[in-house]
């Protein structure tokens, strides 16, 4: 579990790490960490489709994580909730960008909080947001939250 931003961000070969504050635009709390940035070995590559994931933020700790979750269910969840928001983009035309934050929960189901930016009407993140109550993932021990950044390409 080690690696758990290893299969959530692809194969990494350098990290880089600082001591940083990282203010939420989600729920404006200000967070402050040894923060790392995991670089795929081969480069970023162009990614195709609508909906990109653009990346993912730990805000609990990654041992935290590690007591709680496996890297292999936190991909599923993200990649089951990219595959909720492209099926909402189909038959829309205008993008931006969505910050989703996640917390997710030993005794009930994730709870979601998002802000976005870009030409995303209110009708559609509604359907987004409401595609979310149907997920059901619990923690093994206690709350963790991270955040993933998905940008919607224009049509």
């Amino acid at each position: 579990m080690r690696v758990l931003i290893f299969f959530l961000m692809a194969a990494c070969s350098q990290v880089i790490a600082s001591e940083d504050e990282y203010t939420n635009p989600v729920d404006g709390k200000t967070y402050v960490a040894d923060w790392k940035t995991y670089q795929p070995k081969e480069g970023v590559k162009p990614l195709d489709g609508r909906v990109i994931n653009s990346g993912v933020r730990l805000l609990s700790t990654q041992a935290d994580f590690e007591r709680n979750t496996t890297a292999e269910d936190l991909a599923k969840l993200i990649g089951f909730i990219q595959d909720s928001l492209e099926k909402q983009t189909e038959g829309y035309e205008n993008g931006g960008e969505i910050l989703l934050q996640i917390e997710l929960r030993k005794e009930n189901n994730p709870e979601f909080k998002m802000s976005y930016r870009g030409e995303i009407s209110e009708k559609y993140l509604q359907g987004f947001y409401n595609s979310l109550e149907s997920i059901e993932f619990r923690t093994q021990q206690s709350t963790v939250t991270l955040q993933v950044h998905f940008v919607v390409k224009n049509a």
